[in-house]
């Protein structure tokens, strides 16, 4: 019976037995089938080295990860159990094994003597998941490594790789290194940090490695990220990494370092020059916060018979500060050597210390533009945004029609957030063409996210997603009372935003309208209205007499602004107030009819009921017989009461006596007020702090020449309204400024007092008599008695 019989009897006496409820598991099954091998991954080997009955004799479980992977045959699942700290030099030569973690804890393989490499895959098919991988600092040389890959197929993810030989005043050694028979390796979602480099490809390999895919790491600290110098590299992938954070301030930090290396290169070792060659592509990666590094990515070839092929594509590539020591190694992406044929598109390379894009050099210090050098006919660069880099955004290459040079509007560069803001003039500005199904977080491309309905890549490693929002705005009216001609309306605008995203730029517009037109009249007032004072929570508002915008760049789905708004003296009518959130960019607004409010208020003119009445209160005559006539010539006190009934209080108001020319000698006040005409007529005083009442005593004397009717005319007039804004005052000189005032009942703004004044009436009789009798002797007196007597109404004296 030959092998492929044997294969397909025990398919089915499995068949049989799963369908009878019979299942024997073996610690591993193999089987053999001609030239390929068919592992059946059933054996679990458990590593605890925290459990007090674990025996590397027994497995039960094992104590140490090493013996485990000896006993491993194809297939097996090692299971580590516990984050204990294992010390141990990890060397797998059996194919199919996968190491894994599988406690709450990670534990750390640390080695603490010096070691080539801590673990070692010689075999195929291998996956190291979930480890801390490092060296004990105190010991080491330059040279450890982390990981060493020479087996195909092997696949290290989710580890945490670092401080592989890492001192404070040295710095080597390389988390993963990469040799020739390394096809088809997965670096998928590890960190790796604090080592000379963190992946390195064997110097001369060959044959090409091929197939590596480089995924979703991040990368810090680190002289070099990826580094592949003279190598044969084919189909590799880099992508959706994020490096960050080469400081060569730090101690022990040499400068020269960088992100991506790859440089195809030659080998001359054997006396013949093999010219090698790199393809692949650079997608989708993050790269910022490098310092002391003479370029970014340098990619290139010197293959005259078959360029290298590296498409760098989607990339953003920003902030780092190369230190330019060598005028022929530099940028932030540099192409080295003149033969290459890739795509550099859909970057965002902005904000760099030298040169955003450089190349023209073949690695000698000839000028690929002179003879015999010439780039391939299939290098192209385009739909980049090369912006402010200091050293200049181009040098020594030829590039497309579409490339933009603008900022790049991230949401926030200080704490590392490029994602676009709904403004970036980035979205949807790349192109299809070679461009990654999806974005560094996996986000589908392409996406229509200018709203365009045309679905178009972004430039950089993000891609917009149309934002969505629901703007509310609401406004009211902070001093609810009737608002009188002059003074300020205050309002409070509330904007928010119900989500379901954080919107960052709206645009908020508040524009008063008013109705009847303002009053014309020849004083040099005011418009209608007037916003003279905008407070708001954050944003920048501007505005003019009836506007106002406010622009917030930093949204945070609540603000409030502050309106306070001036109104003339001379209008009176309805305000409207009309405000509006608009978002800017792309924003898709779920329920745009929340966007506006209106209100209105009222501003009508001052309004008032003034009053005054007069009466005679006091007499002060010479005639005692008849107090209650007014003779000519008396003194006569008028007490005048005016008052104000609403409903507004009006602080302004003249008083006018009148009395017919003539009639009187003098008047004098006993009031409060300012009164002039003393003395004279007409009397004016005026009150300017009119508090609704005031009674004023007039002392007027008649004229002895007059005898009739004294009429008395009293007027009250308003001319004041003190109104409640520090713009306005309500001084008599101010006068132009004040605003119209409504007298609800004019009738009650006059009174006349008439008094009947006449003549002192009398009855003169006088008699004379002798005093004595009979005849008076020469030279005697004689007496007489003479009597006056007046029997008229008035005395007189």
């Amino acid at each position: 019976m030959n092998v492929n019989k044997m294969f397909t009897l025990f398919q089915k006496l499995l068949v049989y037995l799963f369908a009878i409820g019979i299942v024997f598991i073996s610690n591993s099954i193999i089987i053999y089938g001609q030239d390929n091998i068919i592992y059946a991954q059933t054996s679990v080997l458990e590593v605890d080295g925290d459990n007090p009955g674990c025996s590397n004799n027994t497995g039960t479980p094992y104590c140490d990860i090493q013996p485990a992977i000896n006993d491993a045959v194809p297939g097996t699942t090692i299971q580590i159990k516990d984050g204990e700290i294992y010390d141990e030099v990890l060397t797998i030569n059996t194919d199919n094994i996968t190491i894994e973690n599988v406690s709450g804890h990670v534990p750390v393989i640390q080695s603490t003597g010096a070691v080539d490499c801590i673990i070692n895959i010689n075999a195929d098919n291998v996956t190291v998941h979930g480890l801390d991988i490092s060296v004990d600092q105190s010991v080491g040389t330059d040279n450890e490594k982390g990981v060493c890959v020479s087996g195909s197929d092997a696949s290290i993810q989710y580890n945490n790789i670092h401080h592989i030989t890492y001192f404070t005043t040295q710095r080597g050694g390389t988390l993963i290194f990469v040799d020739s028979s390394a096809d088809r390796l997965q670096v998928l979602t590890n960190t790796l940090h604090s080592a000379n480099v963190a992946i390195e490809f064997n110097k001369f390999s060959s044959p090409a490695i091929d197939g590596v895919t480089i995924r979703s790491n991040m990368i810090s600290d680190v002289y070099g990220g990826i580094y592949g110098n003279h190598n044969n590299i084919s189909n590799i992938t880099i992508a959706k990494n994020t490096f960050s954070g080469y400081d060569v301030s730090e101690a022990g930090n040499t400068p020269g370092g960088f992100a991506i290396g790859l440089f195809a290169g030659f080998n001359d070792t054997t006396g013949q020059i093999i010219n090698y060659v790199n393809s692949g592509e650079i997608v989708n990666n993050l790269i910022y916060g490098w310092k002391g590094l003479p370029y970014t990515i340098m990619i290139g070839g010197r293959n005259v018979i078959t360029p290298s092929q590296m498409n760098v594509i989607n990339n953003t590539i920003l902030d780092n500060d190369q230190e330019n020591t060598d005028e022929q190694i530099r940028g932030a992406i540099f192409i080295r050597g003149c033969y290459y044929a890739g795509v550099i598109k859909n970057n965002i390379i902005a904000n760099n210390a030298d040169i955003g894009i450089y190349g023209n050099e073949d690695g000698f210090g000839q000028d690929c533009d002179m003879p015999p050098y010439g780039y391939s006919t299939g290098f192209e660069i385009n739909y980049n945004d090369v912006y402010n880099n200091a050293g200049g955004n181009y040098g020594g290459i030829i590039i497309g029609d579409n490339n933009l040079s603008v900022a790049p509007d991230f949401i926030d560069s200080s704490v590392r957030n490029y994602h676009f803001k709904p403004t970036s003039p980035l979205i949807d500005k790349g192109t299809n063409l070679d461009a990654p199904l999806d974005d560094i977080e996996n986000t589908v491309r392409p996406i229509d996210g200018d709203l365009d309905t045309i679905d178009e890549t972004d430039i950089g490693v993000y891609e917009y997603v149309p934002l969505q929002a629901d703007l509310q705005a609401s406004k009211m009216q902070v001093n609810t009372k009737e608002i009188i001609a002059g003074e300020q309306i205050t309002y409070t605008l509330t904007i928010t935003n119900a989500g379901p995203d954080l919107i960052y730029d709206v645009i908020v517009t508040d524009t008063f309208q008013y109705s009847p037109n303002v009053i014309t009249n020849t004083f040099p007032v005011m418009g209608g209205l007037t916003i003279a004072n905008v407070k708001s929570t954050d944003g920048t508002c501007q505005s003019d007499t009836i506007t106002m915008v406010c622009h917030f760049t930093n949204f945070t789905n609540t603000e409030m602004i502050a309106v306070v708004l001036d109104t003339s003296t001379f209008f009176s009518g309805t305000v409207t107030n009309s405000m509006i959130i608009t978002p800017l960019g792309h924003v898709i607004e779920t329920a745009p009819i929340n966007n506006e409010d209106v209100i209105t208020s009222v501003v009508r003119y001052p309004t008032m009921d003034l009053q005054v009445s007069s009466f005679i209160s006091k007499v002060s005559s010479k005639n005692v017989a008849h107090k209650n006539d007014i003779l000519a010539g008396d003194l006569i006190t008028y007490t005048v009461i005016i008052t104000n009934a609403g409903p507004d209080v009006i602080e302004n108001v003249i008083l006018t006596d009148t009395f017919l020319t003539g009639h009187v000698l003098s008047v004098t006040s006993q009031t409060e007020g300012a009164c002039n005409g003393m003395g004279t007529e007409p009397i004016v005083c005026q009150f300017t702090d009119f508090t609704n009442t005031e009674i004023i005593n007039f002392v007027l004397q008649a004229s002895v020449a007059f005898s009739g009717t004294l009429t008395n005319t009293v007027v009250i007039t308003a001319v004041g309204y003190h109104v409640a804004s520090p713009i306005f005052t309500a001084t008599l000189a101010d006068k132009p400024t004040m605003p119209p005032l409504v007298e609800i009942a004019p009738t009650d703004n006059t009174h006349v007092l008439t008094a009947a004044v006449r003549y002192p009436i009398v009855d003169l009789h006088v008699s004379k008599t002798r005093l004595g009798s009979g005849d008076v002797i020469a030279g005697e007196n004689i007496t007489y008695v003479i009597t006056v007597t007046n029997v008229g109404l008035d005395i007189i004296t």
